[in-house]
């Protein structure tokens, strides 16, 4: 076998190698892009989610104008007093 046969064959080898990285990086990049659209959709689906149990929990959690005044009178604080705090401060 002469060198230049040799060298023909690796270069042929070395080409479809070349080729085939190049498929590969095109499907590995089309897998990525998929699996971001994949994970932002649920990231959307979960952000619904979250947004309405929020909304669900925060009227049962806020205190009423009634325990508003009961927490004053207990604790002395009036927004006067407050409001003169959040000034000093």
């Amino acid at each position: 076998m002469s060198a230049k046969y040799v060298v023909t064959i690796a270069s042929c080898f070395s080409g479809l190698a070349i080729v085939a990285c190049l498929f590969t990086v095109g499907a590995i990049f089309k897998d990525i892009n998929d699996l971001y659209d994949n994970v932002m959709d649920d990231m959307d689906e979960f952000k619904m989610f979250a947004n309405n149990a929020w909304k669900d929990m925060i009227p049962v959690t806020r205190p009423s104008l009634d325990n508003q005044s009961n927490l004053r009178a207990l604790f002395g604080l009036s927004l006067l007093t407050v409001s003169s705090f959040l000034q000093i401060v």
